[in-house]
């Protein structure tokens, strides 16, 4: 509730249009952009609760403070960080045992420094914006091809493989021997010193604008791939084949001929490709428990729901290009789904848009398979914001979340117990 008050306070100090802003615009902006417009406060309500628990420590009337031990963890270190670039003023006016922290705080970002210097930290921002840039017109180009070459299509199915959460020199190398471009390769992962610790910032230049990794001096935000993948109180509620894959939250530890270092991986890639697998998996999963069935393996014709496997569909070329995967119910249904990552498309498309991509694809899908009724479903892991959609007159659309927040017990997620009866389209 606070941070909701909170969050509406923001808006309308900020928007010179809040008061025209609709209960439905307010709550979508809320689920997409709370953190992005509220992470300022938050970094400056717990800097100020850390300097005043410091300077308690200090308050004797009759006795002079002893020496004194102060343990800082390293998440606390970063967030004081970020704090004390909003309230500067928290440095002019220290005690002693505060000014010892921000010396101490100093240091430490030294140590876990990425750059040595400005001049390479200048250089790493134009650098990163290029990779990114190059990384999205990749992946957005490579899907239109899906219907003329059939490398295209199996290039990316390769894209997608469980080595880039375990071991990203594996992935990578598998990707270089398959022909993967550059442009994707060299985008993936960001090379940095073991003892590092990784900050975020967004860097613009021609309209385009990123989230880059970065270090202390000018982070805005902390980096943390595995919570950019699914929240904390989600992830206990993943598959154990899922959770398996997000271990490695501090990086992964590579041998350089300079000695020891750690990868990342960069933003862009996290949100494309990691989040996407993520989501595809527990889609498969969710299917393999609610029906029995998986992809890789052929149904029973008994079976009430079955994939269609397109490696041997005879306009397995036009499917592809629209849907990541396709169930069939009896002789009519055919269920198309598209696993949908909204932190890119909801936050970059307006509704309409969505809706008329949504509308676009249906018509084409049934002029397809025109002997079919197709409900076309698109699957976010979570927080998929609900559209309203004039339904075709055959078939129909839906946007579901896989996760939905739980009302009901101790969990902060439960499954969306619902998508078991779209999925037989019901």
């Amino acid at each position: 509730m606070e941070m909701f008050q909170s969050f509406a306070q923001v808006v309308r100090d900020e928007n010179d249009d809040w008061a025209t802003m609709s209960k439905g615009d307010l709550l979508f902006q809320y689920s997409r952009n709370r953190w992005k417009r509220l992470r300022k406060e938050h970094f400056i309500d717990i800097t100020r609760t850390i300097f005043q628990a410091l300077g308690r420590g200090e308050r004797r009337s009759k006795e002079k403070m002893p020496q004194q031990l102060i343990f800082v963890s390293s998440e606390a270190a970063r967030t004081v960080n970020l704090g004390l670039k909003h309230v500067g003023e928290l440095r002019r006016r220290a005690s002693p045992a505060q000014r010892a922290v921000l010396l101490a705080l100093e240091k430490h970002n030294q140590e876990t420094a990425i750059f040595l210097t400005s001049e390479e930290r200048k250089q790493h921002e134009a650098k990163s914006l290029k990779l990114a840039i190059r990384f999205r017109n990749y992946t957005s180009d490579l899907p239109k091809r899906f219907r003329s070459e059939s490398v295209a299509r199996s290039t990316w199915s390769k894209l997608f493989d469980r080595t880039m959460f375990t071991v990203p020199e594996t992935y990578l190398s598998k990707l270089r021997v398959a022909g993967v471009d550059p442009a994707f390769l060299d985008a993936c992962y960001f090379d940095i010193p073991l003892a590092a610790e990784a900050y975020t910032k967004d860097v613009s230049m021609a309209g385009v604008t990123e989230a880059i990794i970065t270090d202390a001096c000018d982070g805005s935000d902390i980096f943390n791939w595995v919570a950019n993948l699914v929240p904390s109180g989600l992830s206990a509620e993943l598959s154990s084949n899922t959770k398996s894959l997000l271990k490695k939250v501090d990086g992964f530890e590579i041998n350089t001929p300079v000695g020891k270092r750690k990868l990342l991986p960069q933003p862009w890639f996290v949100v494309e490709i990691m989040k996407g697998y993520i989501a595809e998996l527990e889609f498969e999963e969710y299917v393999r428990r609610q029906f029995g069935i998986s992809p890789d393996q052929l149904s029973l014709d008994t079976s009430a729901i079955k994939y269609i496997n397109l490696s041997v569909h005879h306009k397995s070329a036009e499917l592809y290009q629209l849907y990541d995967y396709y169930l069939e119910v009896g002789d009519e249904l055919v269920i198309a789904i598209d696993i949908k990552n909204w932190a890119r498309s909801t936050d970059r498309l307006k509704k309409d848009e969505l809706k008329a991509e949504a509308d676009t694809k249906h018509v084409r899908i049934q002029n397809i398979l025109p002997n079919k009724i197709i409900h076309a479903v698109y699957i976010n892991l979570y927080g998929a914001h609900k559209l309203k959609i004039t339904q075709p007159s055959r078939g129909s659309i839906r946007f579901v979340s896989l996760y939905v927040t739980n009302t009901i017990g101790m969990a902060t997620w439960a499954v969306n117990e619902n998508i078991a009866e779209i999925l037989l389209g019901k």
